[in-house]
């Protein structure tokens, strides 16, 4: 064997370990996303993110400029690592020695830190016209469309003839005044149920019914029941069970192996485009597809990709990338040029589709379920 072939075949075998290390870091970083959750829960709305290195035993904790960095850094000192805490913004990460981040705040909570509540007598106004999912009691479909749409209704045709009321004793005496009380209830109960009917076409524009409260049956971010405030390793990601549905139940491999064995020489006109930044805005912020997918599979896939745009950009990654880059990628690793292309394609066939489809698939979970079930094909595990 010569050198280039011992070379090549070392650098195969340090590729094939990388899920394996992947996944030992993530169990060796558990316990510290744990704390920092902890730690997150007593000092609310402080911490930015938490990146560990598990080999070197050091850490660093970024806080908000408002935090009190001398308590996080004497909570801190109690784990079994070298800790920093800093509240300046964290830093690009090093490609050379790139750490694990095992606890950050959710995008969802960045957005809405700081926004003020709503007063008193407007919560007490949105609650009784259906507009808030605190009250009123237990009546059924309250917060809806419909709730909002016959309270605000009332209300605005009861002001609406009351202006009609009052506008009939300053108009000329030769015009009709109980048409006019009647006209001017009728545009009040028009302008009072219009806030509502927006909210039902809301909802049904995004497969909802005009009952459902969504989206203001959505608890906020950290509340119970909603999503939290921050996010964390939770377990080690296990590549042998997969939750979900998926675009690949029901294939017959072979017939999959056939299909991807005559696209091997695409052409660049036929090639399935993957936008790089989209998939990676939609894998971790997307709702309907971060919430399922684990923190672990969001690292897994947005590094397959992140690296495929890595390799075809040389010196710059590349914003869009085939699935013929992605198989590169699994190919270096070891875990074979088919497994990587079959998983491009299903990637492109996602991000590919048309706005609506994929904001169905999204919402069914399918988007989701199908990069799930994918990504062990990628990484060379059994699906």
């Amino acid at each position: 064997m010569g050198l280039a072939e011992t070379l090549r075949a070392a650098e195969m075998v340090k590729w094939a370990r990388v899920p394996e290390k992947a996944l030992a870091w993530a169990e060796q970083c558990a316990p510290v996303a744990l704390d920092a959750r902890v730690l997150a829960e007593r000092f609310p709305r402080q911490l930015v993110t938490v990146r560990v290195w598990p080999e070197s035993r050091q850490a660093e904790v970024y806080v908000t400029k408002q935090a009190d960095v001398a308590s996080w850094q004497r909570e801190t000192d109690a784990w079994p690592y070298l800790v920093k805490v800093s509240a300046e913004p964290p830093p690009p990460m090093d490609a050379s020695n790139p750490p694990v981040t095992a606890a950050s705040r959710s995008h969802e909570a960045m957005m809405a830190a700081g926004q003020p509540p709503y007063s008193p007598w407007l919560r007490n106004i949105l609650r009784w016209t259906g507009f808030a999912s605190d009250a009123p009691g237990s009546i059924p479909f309250w917060p809806s469309p419909v709730a909002a749409m016959l309270a605000t209704g009332l209300l605005g045709g009861g002001l609406g003839y009351g202006a009609g009321v009052l506008g009939s004793f300053l108009a000329p005496a030769h015009w009709d005044r109980k048409r006019m009380r009647r006209n001017w209830g009728l545009l009040g109960a028009l302008a009072g149920i219009t806030p509502g009917a927006i909210w039902a076409i809301h909802n049904l524009s995004h497969g909802k019914s005009i009952l459902d409260g969504f989206p203001l049956n959505t608890p906020p971010v950290g509340a119970p029941g909603g999503p939290p405030e921050v996010q964390m390793q939770e377990k080690p990601l296990d590549l042998h069970t997969k939750k979900g549905m998926s675009l690949l139940d029901g294939l017959e491999k072979q017939a999959v192996l056939n299909d991807l064995e005559e696209s091997y020489w695409w052409t660049g006109a036929s090639r399935p485009r993957i936008n790089v930044p989209e998939f990676q805005r939609t894998v971790w912020r997307d709702p309907f597809v971060a919430g399922p997918l684990s923190p672990q599979e969001q690292a897994l896939a947005t590094g397959l990709v992140g690296s495929a745009a890595a390799l075809a950009g040389g010196s710059q990654p590349a914003k869009t990338i085939t699935p013929v880059d992605i198989a590169k990628v699994t190919a270096g690793m070891g875990t074979g040029y088919l497994s990587g292309l079959l998983a491009g394609k299903v990637i492109g066939a996602l991000t590919g589709m048309p706005e609506k489809d994929q904001d169905m698939f999204k919402q069914t979970g399918m988007w989701a379920g199908a990069l799930s079930k994918i990504l062990p094909i990628a990484f060379g595990q059994p699906a």
